[in-house]
Order: C-alpha cells, then structure tokens, then sequence
C-alpha cells in the first residue's frame, strides 16, 4: 500500500506564499544571461587596470570587489522594479476606490 504524505498543514494544498510570489517577479526581472558574464569580466578588467593588484589575496579581493560592484547594481535594479510595481499598484488601487 502506498503511503500518502502529509504536509504539515493537515493535508491541505499550501497556498502561494507572498515570499514565492515575489522571488518569482524577481526572478523574472533579474535574469542572468551572457551580458553579466561579459559586464564582469569588463569591470574585472578595469579594477585590474587601476588597482595593479600583484598577490594572490589581492587578484582574489579585486575579483569580490568585481561581484560585489555587480550585485549592487542588481539590487538596485530590484528597488527600481519593486517601486514601479508599489507605483502600479497604488495607481490601481486608487482607480478601483
């Protein structure tokens, strides 16, 4: 006989999750393709022009300098996307009153 599982809220479908939702939206809007490779390897390059970095430890914090200046830049395409989503919203929100 097979064995049923269970989910821990008695069985029942779990509802979308605010979090999923909004993981997904992101997700959408921060795909990763070919262009963040070459826009990593162009900046890796000029912070190696300009830093002249000569040790191990120092190539290896150039290159978490690179992620880091990338990863910012993509939180703040995030915060522009959510804005615009809050401003869609409100904007409908009001329509709707």
């Amino acid at each position: 006989m097979k064995r049923k599982h269970r989910s821990q809220n008695g069985g029942r479908r779990a509802q979308k999750r605010p979090q999923l939702t909004e993981a997904r939206v992101f997700s959408r809007e921060m795909l990763v393709s070919v262009d963040s490779g070459r826009e990593f390897k162009s900046i890796l390059i000029d912070f190696k022009e300009d830093l002249h970095p000569v040790a191990t430890v120092k190539e290896l914090l150039v290159e978490d300098l690179t992620f880091t200046a990338l990863q910012k830049k993509r939180l703040v395409l995030m915060d522009g996307a959510a804005m615009k989503r809050s401003i869609a919203f409100m904007q409908r929100d009001e329509q709707l009153k």
